[in-house]
């Protein structure tokens, strides 16, 4: 993870214990010192492709715990070994994290 993804990813997990939602771009961008709304969205872009964000029901940005983050996923976030064994522990843990209102 980069200095700036870090600094993303840890500005929305900060907004998310505060608020209990998802921060929007603007506000991601308010919390790291930056203007370009462009920049913060490939940033949330890679955290994404990257595993370290999970995209959860009407768009929220679920962090992923930093020892969940070198698990191999799949397109629906599941680890290839769980495949046989039903629903990751991950996708429990993100199905249980706060809903956005």
């Amino acid at each position: 993870m980069t200095p700036r993804q870090q600094a993303v990813y840890k500005a929305i997990c900060a907004f998310r214990r505060k608020t209990g939602r998802s921060p929007t771009l603007r506000e991601i961008a308010v919390a790291v010192n930056r203007k370009s709304l462009s920049g913060i969205h490939a940033r949330i872009k890679s955290l994404l492709d990257d595993g370290a964000l999970l995209r959860g029901t009407g768009g929220t940005l679920i962090p992923v715990p930093l020892k969940l983050q070198s698990w191999l996923f799949c397109r629906q976030g599941h680890q290839a070994i769980w495949f046989w064994a039903g629903k990751c522990p991950l996708c429990l843990w993100a199905e249980s994290a706060p809903k956005q209102s």
